[in-house]
């Protein structure tokens, strides 16, 4: 289970970074903060994304690890 969690702390932390990075933006140029915002979404999306893969990579072997089967992580 740690390391899922430790994947999914990375992924909080990537969404807040972008959500504080956007709101920044538009508030230092206020009058395009729609659009910021609008691109903060899409990276949002796109981190949310790319994780899937590595969070269930670590799931998958978070189950092994419970199971007592080797996983290779040495």
């Amino acid at each position: 289970m740690r390391r899922t969690i430790v994947e999914l702390i990375f992924l909080a932390i990537g969404l807040g970074v972008a959500a504080i990075i956007a709101s920044l933006a538009s508030w230092a140029v206020p009058g395009i903060g729609r659009t910021i915002w609008m691109i903060a979404y899409v990276v949002m999306a796109i981190d949310v994304l790319l994780r899937i893969m590595p969070i269930r990579r670590a799931w998958v072997r978070d189950r092994a690890a419970r199971q007592g089967v080797p996983h290779g992580d040495g």
